[in-house]
């Protein structure tokens, strides 16, 4: 009776739970593995966000060095229609909501404003003391400025681009592009990291997020980089949809 109570019940259980042991313990790999694969998966997405959002800028604020550049060479020699560039590259870079020209004083000669945009940019901006300060700084080191956030109109934060321009070895004045941030940052990731959430940080502010982001709270998988460029510093983050 012994042997047969044995090989009825004790074996069959014994091997039943040696059995859910092993599958439990394969379970557990499998979820550590595939933990590991998208802990991976999420860097590497916020490392490409990291080298998207770096060469985007480049790409943004060129157009204005172009045109200071155009404006250095051309200006006391032939007549540039700088209102009339700035308003081009405007059109092609739709991030733009202004292009000012500022003289060396910091009196702004004209504004080319986008079309739509006409309610955004306020006539305190030219006369802030940041934006002197940013101004000072770009002729002090005869390089581009990028200050922010500027406050625009109706609470908007944005950048801030000053090109310092110096014909002739002389200070002739600045083009100072206006870059809004939620235009700015859906053109620089519009197409990047589709299947992920990403926030962006200045400081402990958060600046933007992606339509439809919910808070992050404490994800495992979630992956932070920070982007470096000019003056600017910012931080990502970036965690997998569900």
């Amino acid at each position: 009776m012994r042997g047969s109570f044995i090989d009825r019940l004790l074996l069959p259980a014994i091997v039943g739970l040696t059995t859910l042991v092993g599958v439990l313990i394969l379970w557990q790999r499998l979820l550590t593995k595939q933990g590991a694969d998208i802990q991976t998966a999420t860097k590497a997405h916020a490392l490409f966000v990291k080298n998207k959002m770096e060469s985007e800028l480049s790409e943004h604020i060129l157009p204005l060095e172009l045109l200071g550049e155009r404006w250095r060479i051309h200006s006391k020699h032939d007549n540039v229609d700088l209102e009339s560039d700035a308003s081009l590259v405007m059109s092609r870079y739709p991030v733009y909501q202004a292009i000012a020209w500022i003289d060396p004083t910091f009196n702004a000669r004209w504004v080319s404003l986008r079309q739509g945009s006409e309610g955004s940019i306020g006539a305190d901006l030219w006369s802030d003391a940041r934006t002197h300060m940013a101004l000072r700084a770009a002729a002090d080191s005869g390089r581009v400025v990028v200050m922010r956030p500027v406050n625009l109109q109706h609470g908007a934060p944005g950048l801030l681009v000053c090109v310092p321009v110096y014909p002739e070895e002389k200070l002739d004045g600045f083009l100072v592009g206006v870059l809004g941030y939620h235009e700015l940052f859906d053109s620089m990731l519009q197409d990047v990291a589709q299947d992920y959430w990403v926030v962006v940080y200045d400081g402990n502010q958060e600046i933007y997020h992606r339509a439809g982001a919910t808070p992050r709270g404490d994800s495992a998988w979630a992956e932070e980089v920070d982007i470096g460029f000019r003056q600017i510093t910012w931080r990502v983050q970036v965690w997998p949809k569900p």
